[in-house]
């Protein structure tokens, strides 16, 4: 073996390569390619997305950050399909500069053009934490629109799809409203009647919360939100008694039986 050298091995690449091709697995294999962090849409063009679409990327993923981006992502995505590119897997950033019906429009305008496109576009929000200082730390960041509630609320949606927001028409609009109003409805819920929507609803506790809640005065409802959208419900403030009845569904527990949720 001392006798093997770099150079005489180059000189019997063509001798080895004989032998490699008669004894080497022949079956095919499927390989993708997978960027894991998204592709940034404003420099998505003709050019660069005609090459890209020669590699086996699945999924492509395109980062969606903003509304205001809307022409430019769905420029983007619509590039992709027209190259061949039909499966992505987009991430939604939330909890940045956005406001939370931001983030539901953004969220429909992935399901839309998945169902013109004929496309597979999975949404995967991504919460925004700081990269620098304390707030980078604890995840305890709140963007300038947010709240905990909010922030909690959108947790235990996406808990029973393991993160990702289906191109099910009839699930999304169930799990995050049909429009802008019920969406923020979904939002304000106890966290019990979210994670446990059908069950809450068929024993008529979701419609004696919403039917309280709707009935607070301005002053009440104020002295709610703040309560609610802290997230802290140990306040040793003066609270109203119709604040306090609605509080309850807040403060309620639930834990399902194994099989029973």
């Amino acid at each position: 073996m001392r006798h093997v050298t770099k150079d005489r091995l180059l000189e019997s690449r063509d001798e080895i390569n004989e032998f490699i091709d008669i004894y080497r697995n022949k079956s095919k294999k499927r390989r993708y390619l997978d960027f894991n962090q998204g592709i940034d849409s404003r420099y998505v063009n003709e050019e660069n997305m005609a090459l890209l679409s020669q590699l086996p990327i699945r999924p492509m993923r395109i980062a969606f950050d903003h509304i205001c981006l809307s022409d430019v992502y769905e420029n983007a995505v619509r590039l992709a399909d027209k190259y061949g590119v039909k499966r992505l897997s987009n991430y939604i950033l939330f909890n940045y500069k956005d406001k939370p019906q931001d983030f539901w429009n953004r969220l429909e305008i992935n399901l839309k053009l998945n169902r013109e496109l004929q496309s597979t576009i999975y949404s995967f929000p991504m919460k925004y934490i700081p990269v620098y200082g304390k707030e980078a730390t604890n995840r305890k960041f709140l963007g300038s629109h947010w709240n905990q509630k909010y922030i909690r609320a959108i947790q235990c949606i996406l808990n029973a799809t393991k993160g990702i927001v289906t191109v099910n028409p009839t699930f999304f609009y169930k799990a995050f409203g049909e429009n802008i109003e019920e969406y923020l409805d979904i939002l304000m819920m106890p966290e019990c009647y979210i994670l446990y929507r059908k069950r809450f609803e068929e024993n008529g506790q979701t419609e004696t919360w919403r039917y309280q809640f709707k009935n607070l005065n301005k002053n009440e409802l104020k002295k709610l939100k703040s309560i609610v959208y802290s997230n802290n419900f140990l306040s040793n403030a003066k609270i109203p008694p119709s604040v306090l009845e609605v509080l309850k569904h807040y403060q309620f527990k639930y834990k399902p039986e194994k099989n029973n949720v």
